[in-house]
This record gives structure tokens, C-alpha cells and sequence, in this order.
């Protein structure tokens, strides 16, 4: 990055600041200019006192020197304290301003996420590392940076009034401190390139560092990290991740502090040189004590911008991490734009037609989905059979729009879908995915949210709870359906494996019950035994009648209730028809069914699973 960039990035971050609001940034401007400021106060009150000495010495202090030199302590008494209490004030807001930029930001980068309408850029590997830039790992966030940035100006203008002190008394002196500080700070802002290079080249690194901390302290891992008695080995992973992304940082800031010493230095020199011409000035010309002492006193302040403190080396990650912002949002922009508008309510009414739909995911040339045609029609329950990685959770996503064909077009009641208000449509669509999400949130939230938008419907989570089995699950905690659903919480409770299946199947039948035309269950008895299972889909089918449901399962008990069978293989599909027409074909469907069925018989399975080979 180069020195204008640098430049230019810190200008964005201070452009950033009125993200802290109205009140912080007239605070933290009041503050740091009072503060930058005040050693120049200092000085000249320094000045002022060591020149009214003599004639206080030599006329007591009950005469007007006296007094004068009164004035002249308090004045320096006040500037120090008014100096005390202006620092902690101005790190509180500070961090106040920083917190709320950070905030503004965050929803920046939400609705830049919220605003393409699949998932795809999530999933990309680019846009995972430029957020991992955004969490402060090395130096700081952007607000810290931002505000950062702010100090640095402040610094400038300390330097600047002691500049003018000594130009005051001799301008080529004045120049000379001047120039000095031109030169070092031109010299510094190339290595601070080199730094936000650096650190934007470790988005990976970072990101690791950050998944394996969050795996070492976070619940879900625990087992096994202690069953296999892996903690050491992914803290030193951690600390190899960690090694990598700091090294080069590092290097450059071990660098810029070598390099403040060789400046300083050359600073001393211009110290010496002040003192000597002040002094000779003090004796040949008759200088007064204090004037000589105001301006070595303003000399001395200058040291604060030369020597790098924090807030120069936050400033290149913050730079870095606002250049991702600004990437992200830009993508974001670039995305195909929503153009649906038809309104999806009540829909489908007739039918769900996938015509000659191909996909292929991201970064992949092998077609998940191959020239699919299929018609499922409104009311229908239909299953979704075959092997791993014959596209049947893919079908599900590009039924929710959760990506776009590769090529060929889906269509509800013959509306294509991009042409859908794809907000209206998800919230005629319930699912359950194979890896749904556990949320650390109440049992009625849990249950509840695929309706955030509306009041929840206590009735509705009530007949959920029932349909899906897990009503014995809100009877058995002690806050019924205020509990949250995790030990980390006070007087939180954990499930079971099948119990959370039943919480999140209720979350399906939930958003069908508030208004949803299509639920699609994505193995969604997985962790349930083959009896509970039974029973579950008995009550099922009856409850769900009239819902056009889309059923993903490798158990054949589950399966052979739906009213359709589609076999898929290869992203097409290879048969199609009900439990008993399939098993009279004697295909495909009917191995698999056989080979299940001899795994009961035989006992060692168990579970009902069809074998992958």
C-alpha cells in the first residue's frame, strides 16, 4: 500500500466518525483539542512562572511579583490537573465512539450480506477472510482505528502550537522542528503501507486462529477435544495460525520502533541545537528565563508524534478492514439485483415445476443437478431418495431460492421464480435441514422464530410442539417454554440429540401452521429410533394434509408413507412412482428397499440407514 493510500485510507476512517453520533464526536473533538492543546498552555504558564521568579525573590511574596508568581503556580497547577483529568475522560469516549462506529458498520456489512438473495457469497472463501479482517485480532477494529486516526490529528496539532513557539522565538528553528517532523512521519507512513499490506494478506490465517480459539472454548467440541485429548494439539494449531499472521506485522513494527530511536535521535540533535541558540540568545541578548524555558518546554512535545505509539499501528489494520467493509458492500451492490416482485402469498396453488434445471455449485464444474425436469403438484407429499451426493439437498436449496440454476428455470403455478418476492416466498416454504441450527435461545424462540415478523402464536406453538412429539420436552423444564435451550445460560437446559430433532421438526410445523404451503424435511427423523419414528409420521401425514411436503430420508419406514417416490442418481432422475409401483419395477428403489429391509432382519444395523456403497 502505498504512502498516498495510507493517506487516503485515514481520511476514510475519519470520515467514519460521525457513525459515533452527534454527542460522542463533539465530545471526542472538545477532548482531543483541549488535549493537544494543553502542553502548549504549559509551556507558555511554565514560561510565565520560571520568568516571574527574580522579581518575586527579590520583592517577597507579599509584593505584586510575589503575587504575580502566585498567579503563575496556579496557572501551571491548573493546566497539569485540567491535563490529569482530560485523559480518562477522553479514553472513555474514546471506546464509546469506537463501540458505536463498530456497530454502525456491523449493520452496514449485515444488510450488504442480507442483500443478494442466496447463499453463495457467504460460502465464498474470499469473502470469509475480509470478514475475518473486521474482528480486531492484530490491532484493533475499525472504531478503534477511526478514532485512532482522530488522535493522530490531535497529535499533529500538539506538534504544530509547539512548533509555532518556537518559530515564535526563531523561525528557522521553528522551520528545522518542522521539517523534521515531515520527513520522519513521510518515512513511516511507507512501513505502515508495508503493515496493512501485511495484515490484509492474513484474512486466512486470522480466520483460523479464530475457528480453532472458538473450537478450544466454545461447548460443542468439548467432547471430543478431551475424549481424544486433542486441547494441546489445536492450541498449538492455534499458535502456528497465530505465528504466521503476526510474523510479518511484526517484523515491520519491530522495524518502526528500531527506526524511532536513529529519528529520535536526529530529534536530540535538534534539542541541542535549540538549546544552544536559546541559551547564547539568553546570554548575549538578554533572553529572559522564561521565554528560554517556554520554548524548550514546547520543543519537548514534539517527541509525542515522532515516537509510533498504538494508535499509528492501529490505523493500518483498520484501514485494511475498512477496505473490506467497502469490498463487501461493493459485492453486495454488484449482486443481480431483486427483481421479484410477484407477491408468493398462498402459493403454490397448482404445482412446483423444475424444467431441465442444472446446477453446479460455485468453483465446480461437476453438475450437482443435471437437466432435472419435475413437476410436484400442490397437496402432494413426495419423497426424495438415493445415494450421498445424488443433489437432493441441493434440490431444496434451489427450491428456496437459496441458489440460482446453473441453467433451465423453476417455476410456482408458472410464475418463474425469479420472478417471485423471494421474502414472500420463503415464508410459504417451512424446512428443516439435515444441520439445522441449535439456537441458544428459548424453547418458544426456538420454536417460534420462522415467524419473526409476526407476534408469536402461543396456539400454534402448542399444536407444533404436539405434532412433532416433543411436548413432553416443554413439560420436562423447570421454565416450560421460557427455558433456553443451553447449559451456558443460568437455569438453561441441553437435549438430546432426538429431543433437538423434535424441537426443530416443530419449527417446520410451526411456519406451516402460521401460514406456510410447502414443508419440506430434510432427514428429519435422523435421530430419532425407528419407533419413535413410526409414530411420529402416522400422526404426520394426518396433520400435514393438504401441505404440499417434501421428505428427504435415507429410512424407507419414513419413506414408503409418502404418496410419491422420486429416485435421484447423478443429479437426474432415475425412477419415479409410488412405495409398491418402484418395488414391482424391481429397480433401483428396490435394492435399496431389500437391503434395508435385510439389515433389520439381521440386526446389526439397526437404525434403518441404506448403505452408501
Amino acid at each position: 500500500m502505498a504512502r498516498g493510500e495510507i493517506a487516503t485510507g485515514r481520511l476514510a476512517l475519519l470520515r467514519t466518525l460521525p457513525l459515533a453520533g452527534p454527542a460522542r464526536l463533539s465530545a471526542l473533538v472538545v477532548l482531543l483539542l483541549t488535549g493537544a492543546l494543553l502542553p502548549a498552555a504549559f509551556a507558555a504558564a511554565t514560561g510565565f512562572l520560571v520568568a516571574s521568579v527574580p522579581d518575586a525573590v527579590a520583592g517577597g511574596f507579599d509584593s505584586d511579583a510575589g503575587r504575580t508568581l502566585a498567579t503563575a503556580v496556579a496557572a501551571v497547577g491548573a493546566v497539569l490537573l485540567l491535563e490529569r483529568l482530560i485523559w480518562p475522560a477522553t479514553e472513555v469516549v474514546r471506546y464509546a465512539a469506537g463501540r458505536r462506529i463498530d456497530g454502525a458498520l456491523r449493520e452496514q456489512i449485515l444488510g450488504a450480506l442480507e442483500r443478494p438473495e442466496g447463499i453463495a457469497h457467504i460460502e465464498d472463501p474470499s469473502l470469509q477472510d475480509r470478514l475475518g479482517l473486521l474482528k480486531g485480532g492484530l490491532f484493533g477494529t475499525v472504531g478503534s482505528a477511526a478514532v485512532a486516526a482522530a488522535t493522530i490529528v490531535s497529535r499533529y496539532v500538539q506538534a504544530l502550537a509547539a512548533v509555532a513557539i518556537v518559530a515564535w522565538f526563531n523561525a528557522g528553528l521553528g522551520l528545522l522542528v518542522f521539517a523534521i517532523i515531515v520527513v520522519i512521519r513521510r518515512r513511516w507512513h511507507r512501513a505502515f503501507g508495508e503493515l496493512a499490506d501485511a495484515i490484509i494478506g492474513n484474512g486466512a490465517e486470522l480466520r483460523r486462529v479464530s475457528y480453532t480459539v472458538d473450537l478450544a472454548i466454545t461447548p460443542p467440541a468439548a467432547k471430543e477435544l478431551r475424549v481424544f485429548g486433542l486441547l494441546g494439539w489445536l492450541v498449538a494449531r492455534a499458535e502456528h495460525y497465530w505465528d504466521i499472521a503476526i510474523a510479518r506485522p511484526f517484523e515491520i513494527r519491530r522495524r518502526l520502533r528500531a527506526s524511532a530511536n536513529v529519528e529520535l535521535a536526529l530529534l536530540g540533535g535538534c534539542y541541542l541545537l535549540t538549546f544552544v541558540v536559546v541559551t547564547r540568545a539568553a546570554v548575549d541578548d538578554g533572553l529572559s528565563l522564561g521565554v528560554v524555558a517556554a520554548i524548550l518546554q514546547a520543543e519537548f512535545t514534539v517527541a509525542e508524534l515522532i515516537s509510533p505509539s498504538t494508535d499509528d499501528f492501529a490505523t493500518p489494520a483498520g484501514i485494511a478492514a475498512l477496505g473490506a467493509i467497502r469490498s463487501v458492500v461493493a459485492d453486495a451492490d454488484a449482486a443481480p439485483p431483486r427483481t421479484g416482485t410477484h407477491d408468493a402469498a398462498g402459493m403454490p396453488a397448482r404445482e412446483i415445476t423444475f424444467e431441465a434445471v442444472t446446477f453446479s455449485y460455485p468453483g465446480s464444474d461437476r453438475a450437482v443437478v443435471a437437466g432435472l425436469d419435475l413437476t410436484i403438484a400442490a397437496g402432494d407429499s413426495v419423497a426424495l431418495v438415493g445415494l450421498n451426493g445424488a443433489g437432493k439437498t441441493t434440490l431444496v436449496k434451489l427450491l428456496t431460492g437459496l441458489y440460482r440454476p446453473t441453467s433451465g428455470r423453476i417455476l410456482v403455478d408458472g410464475v418463474p421464480m425469479p420472478d417471485l418476492d423471494m421474502s414472500s416466498w420463503r415464508r410459504q416454504v417451512g424446512v428443516i435441514f439435515q444441520d439445522f441450527v441449535h439456537y441458544d435461545l428459548s424453547l418458544r424462540d426456538n420454536v417460534a422464530s420462522p415467524a419473526s415478523d409476526r407476534p408469536v402464536d402461543d396456539g400454534a406453538v402448542d399444536r407444533a410442539l404436539a405434532m412433532a412429539g416433543a411436548a413432553a420436552v416443554a413439560e420436562a423444564q423447570a421454565n416450560g417454554w421460557d427455558t433456553v435451550l443451553s447449559r451456558q445460560y443460568e437455569g438453561g437446559a441441553e437435549l438430546s440429540g432426538g429431543q433437538w430433532q423434535r424441537i426443530a421438526l416443530a419449527r417446520a410445523l410451526y411456519a406451516v401452521e402460521t401460514g406456510s404451503r410447502v414443508l419440506v424435511l430434510d432427514e428429519p427423523t435422523a435421530n430419532l429410533d425407528v419407533r419413535a419414528e413410526a409414530e411420529l409420521f402416522d400422526a404426520f401425514l394426518e396433520w400435514t394434509a393438504g401441505a404440499t411436503s417434501i421428505l428427504i430420508s435415507h429410512r424407507f419406514s419414513t419413506v414408503r408413507r409418502a404418496g410419491r417416490i422420486v429416485v435421484l442418481a447423478d443429479g437426474r432422475i432415475l425412477e419415479d412412482g409410488s412405495h409398491d409401483e418402484l418395488l414391482a419395477a424391481g429397480g433401483r428403489y428396490a435394492a435399496m428397499f431389500r437391503a434395508q429391509a435385510e439389515q433389520f432382519a439381521d440386526g446389526p444395523a439397526g437404525d434403518g440407514r441404506v448403505p452408501d456403497a
